[in-house]
């Protein structure tokens, strides 16, 4: 059995360029309620002024209580690599979900990924990370994972090491200009989960094969193309998420949440 600091693993749950996540034992000292928890380990080595700065925004995250945010238990250092041990959600995330789901409770989902998002946004956090697999499931809704940290621990290559092309979809193209990362940053992403949620498709076609500089520049010269059977109402929404121009997004990731669960109302009604 894999350890990592003094958790006890039992399987994986998935990996990407940045690290792994396995479901493990949490150690006695947390005192936790719950036998089981999600480990996630990078594989960026991290220096001790690195984990400081990552350790204090994951404080200002801890802070913020909402029932659309996964709890963090606990963050170490290991082998110089970052650990994070949070909440474990066995009906899976949108990338993988564990069940069937309905066109109802994928957009209940990105609905309450999104008020999540607004609720870091508050406090002064953006994302940079919402993506499918970063929206986790339970019965009754959904929450969103942790921020990303890359970008602290590896400041100027957050993009060098993204990964698979299905990850590059979710970044928003100002990111990758070197714009600042601002609250249209993760609407962009959300209604690109949106999209891909409902779809199945992605938003641009024919993306190249090649190295992760190529896909970059063609996402950055490419705008989105959405799935032409997307229902209407969730396309107009979705082309308000992705407007080039930030402006022209919706203002906050909350206004967004409200959007789609009008739509859902209007369509239910």
């Amino acid at each position: 059995m894999k350890r990592i600091a003094d958790y006890k693993t039992l399987q994986p749950l998935g990996s990407g360029a940045h690290g792994e996540v396995w479901v493990a034992r949490p150690p006695a000292r947390l005192g936790l309620p719950v036998d089981q928890v999600a480990v996630k380990i990078l594989n960026l080595p991290v220096s001790q002024p690195e984990f400081a700065a990552t350790l204090a925004e994951l404080r200002i995250y801890a802070r913020i209580e909402s029932p659309y945010l996964i709890t963090v238990y606990d963050v170490g250092c290991w082998n110089d690599r970052l650990y994070l041990s949070m909440e474990y959600f066995p009906l899976g995330s949108l990338a993988g979900p564990a069940d069937d789901l309905g066109p109802s409770q994928r957009c209940r989902a990105i609905s309450a990924a999104a008020r999540g998002a607004h609720e870091l946004h508050e406090a002064g956090i953006v994302h940079r990370g919402i993506k499918p697999s970063n929206i986790l499931l339970m019965e009754d809704g959904a929450k969103l994972g942790e921020p990303s940290v890359v970008h602290l621990l590896a400041p100027g290559k957050t993009f060098t090491g993204t990964g698979s092309t299905g990850e590059v979809e979710f970044v928003e193209p100002g990111m990758v200009r070197g714009e600042r990362p601002g609250r249209g940053t993760d609407v962009w992403s959300l209604g690109i989960c949106l999209h891909h949620t409902l779809s199945g498709a992605s938003v641009y076609r024919d993306l190249p094969d090649g190295s992760l500089l190529t896909l970059l520049r063609h996402i950055v010269a490419s705008p989105p193309q959405l799935d032409p059977g997307l229902h209407p109402n969730h396309d107009e929404i979705v082309r308000r998420c992705v407007a080039l121009d930030r402006a022209d997004r919706y203002p906050t990731a909350l206004a967004l949440a409200e959007a789609i669960e009008q739509t859902e109302l209007l369509e239910h009604a």
